[in-house]
């Protein structure tokens, strides 16, 4: 959050300061975490999650933070931890799906797969 870029300003700046974050967690911190209803798989509904990366990160792609940044999330199928780098320009990635699959702790929210964008692959085991 506090290296997502400005895009009001010329100069690079963030687009969020660090009062920004402290108060984004009192102001959403109860939208975090909604209880499903009939809890099958994960216990609580990602909606509200997603609801929120939509509206902080919109469609930003996670290679323009203003400094280099790693989003640690894990493969499930190889079971080992995978980084997604923005300075990794071959595989460039929207901001929100690389929070939403670091966030994607399966007894909370559901794995999510992600592909980089322009992939027309609809899977890609290498990242979920």
């Amino acid at each position: 959050m506090l290296t997502l870029p400005n895009p009001a300003t010329a100069s690079p700046q963030p687009k969020y300061t660090t009062r920004d974050f402290k108060q984004f967690f009192y102001d959403e911190g109860h939208n975090f975490f909604h209880k499903k209803s009939f809890p099958l798989g994960s216990v609580y509904d990602v909606g509200s999650l997603e609801s929120l990366a939509d509206r902080y990160y919109g469609d930003s792609t996670f290679d323009t933070c203003l400094i280099p940044t790693i989003g640690v999330t894990y493969d499930l199928f190889s079971l080992k931890t995978k980084s997604i780098c923005s300075w990794n320009l071959d595989e460039v990635f929207l901001t929100r799906e690389v929070v939403l699959s670091s966030a994607a702790v399966p007894l909370y929210f559901y794995p999510r797969l992600v592909s980089p964008l322009g992939s027309h692959e609809a899977f890609r085991p290498k990242y979920c």
